[in-house]
């Protein structure tokens, strides 16, 4: 079964410090706020690229299941 984080696990999480010279804990950190903030699969963030965001428009555009395209905002 899945197992999910409290509210307050994932605000301390986000409010600890972190080292901006250590390029993976930056990652990790873009990768966790993007899926807690906008709900995208594992998939989706797995084959994300810089180009499905549209930054005018403050919106993801990714291919889902069934290869259905989908916008996402936070």
């Amino acid at each position: 079964l899945p197992q999910f984080y409290s509210a307050d696990a994932l605000k301390e999480y986000f409010s600890a410090p972190i080292d901006v010279s250590n390029y993976k804990s930056v990652r990790n950190r873009l990768v966790i706020m993007i899926i807690y903030s906008t709900g995208m699969r594992r998939q989706e963030i797995a084959t994300l690229k810089l180009s499905n965001f549209d930054s005018g428009r403050k919106v993801f555009k990714i291919i889902g299941k069934g290869e259905k395209e989908r916008e996402i905002s936070n």
